[in-house]
């Protein structure tokens, strides 16, 4: 794994694919990210402890969002964003594509087969 400073605290970084990233952060009480997008990946927070106060700016509107303990937020690629730690936080930051949930096909039905006793 892979640690680097960051002026806000530091990332670690646990899993990188050419489709998908974990991350996990730490973020100094106060610190801040730069004002920044993402042109091909959504940008997903799962926060361990703490508080972080993600800004998304939507047609140049401010839309604060306060995230905590067990919340999961997702910035959207092409969408402006910043975090703030309100308190020291730990969290997972992820980089991914949207799937497409019907991407599937079934070539039989799952279910329970009855196994009897031994």
């Amino acid at each position: 794994m892979i640690e680097q400073s960051k002026a806000w605290g530091y990332t670690t970084e646990i899993l990188v694919t050419p489709s998908f990233e974990l991350h996990k952060i730490f973020v100094e009480r106060g610190g801040y990210c730069s004002i920044h997008e993402h042109t091909g990946k959504n940008n997903s927070f799962y926060i361990l402890s703490g508080v972080l106060q993600i800004t998304e700016w939507i047609n140049e509107e401010k839309v604060h969002k306060l995230l905590r303990a067990n919340d999961l937020y997702t910035c959207d690629k092409g969408v402006r964003h910043q975090f703030k730690a309100i308190s020291q936080v730990d969290a997972l930051e992820i980089y991914h594509s949207r799937i497409d949930p019907k991407d599937i096909i079934r070539y039989s039905k799952g279910g329970i087969e009855c196994l009897g006793l031994s």
